[in-house]
Parts: C-alpha cells; sequence; structure tokens
C-alpha cells in the first residue's frame, strides 16, 4: 500500500495552491475522466451543503487527496460505483453500531476499525473539516463537517486499497 507521506502532502498543497482558477478547474475535470464515479460521489454531496463556500472545501479536499494518491503512481484504478457503495454502507453500519453501544471498550474497537492507514491524510481531513469546521466563523454547519468528512474520509481509504494492487506503477 501507498503511504502518503508529509512531504507528498506539503507538495501537493503547494502544487493547488499555486494553480491559477482556469489550471484549477482543469485539474477537478481530469478527476472526472480518471475517476468518474469518485468526483459524482463528492458532487452529490456538494448539493447537500449548506453554503457554496462549504461545497468548494469540500471539493478541494478530494482533490488533495486524489492529487497525493497520483502523486505516488498515475496508473490507479478507478473505483467503481459498487466499491464506493460498499464502503459507505459499512461506514454507515459501525456508525449506527457505535451509537448503540454503552460499553466505552466495545465503543473504541468501533472506533479504532475505522482508523485510516493513512494517517498524514486523516490528520488533514480532521484539521480540514473538523477542526476548523466548527469553529465560530466557520462556514461549515455541523452536518457539512460531518458529511465533508465522511465523505473525503472514503475517498481516502477507497485509494488507499486501490494503490495496494500488484503490479501499480509508482511514479
Amino acid at each position: 500500500m501507498a503511504i502518503v507521506t508529509d512531504k507528498i502532502l506539503d507538495k501537493v498543497l503547494k502544487n493547488i495552491e499555486s494553480l491559477e482558477e482556469e489550471a484549477l478547474n482543469e485539474l477537478v475535470q481530469s478527476y472526472f475522466e480518471k475517476q468518474p464515479f469518485v468526483m459524482a460521489y463528492v458532487m452529490v454531496f456538494t448539493e447537500g451543503m449548506s453554503n457554496e463556500e462549504a461545497a468548494n472545501e469540500l471539493v478541494y479536499g478530494a482533490l488533495v487527496v486524489l492529487e497525493c494518491f497520483y502523486s505516488i503512481s498515475n496508473a490507479i484504478p478507478q473505483i467503481t460505483e459498487e466499491e464506493i457503495e460498499s464502503a459507505e454502507n459499512k461506514q454507515i453500519e459501525l456508525l449506527q453500531k457505535f451509537e448503540k453501544m454503552t460499553d466505552p471498550t466495545e465503543q473504541m474497537e468501533i472506533a479504532m476499525s475505522m482508523m485510516s492507514s493513512q494517517m498524514i491524510l486523516l490528520a488533514f481531513i480532521t484539521e480540514l473539516f473538523v477542526d476548523n469546521g466548527v469553529e465560530d466563523d466557520s462556514f461549515f454547519t455541523e452536518e457539512d463537517s460531518g458529511a465533508a468528512f465522511g465523505t473525503v474520509k472514503l475517498i481516502a481509504d477507497l485509494l488507499s486499497k486501490k494503490t495496494d494492487s500488484p503490479g501499480l506503477r509508482k511514479v
């Protein structure tokens, strides 16, 4: 499995931040071709965001995650609609199970099973959507923050699995 490091994330963030609006739009469009179901999944959630800034931040988070993995390998197989649905259903089941539990040990086991092997990306996503997402001056509602975090984490986890494929060509 390819692990996203601090160095990769920093490089991707610097590259994205340096793009003019037209180049940024072209980059986003390129992912509609490379990962159409991922981008469709992101766009579904942007429609439910409470405002345009929150929707844009969700797209930004997804773009950073995609760029991190594609900087490791540009030959990542497409994530299918079925893979997204399956991962989302599993995530929902675990959250529902977690909410019903009262034993802290069992809750910790569920929480640990939901952790990502991509700790650098998990920290980035948490800072972007959770830490920044609940500040008083944030454009995120609590629901926006949770939806954005869950959406981008799911994408990161699926891409992480895809980079675990034998014979994947690294950049």
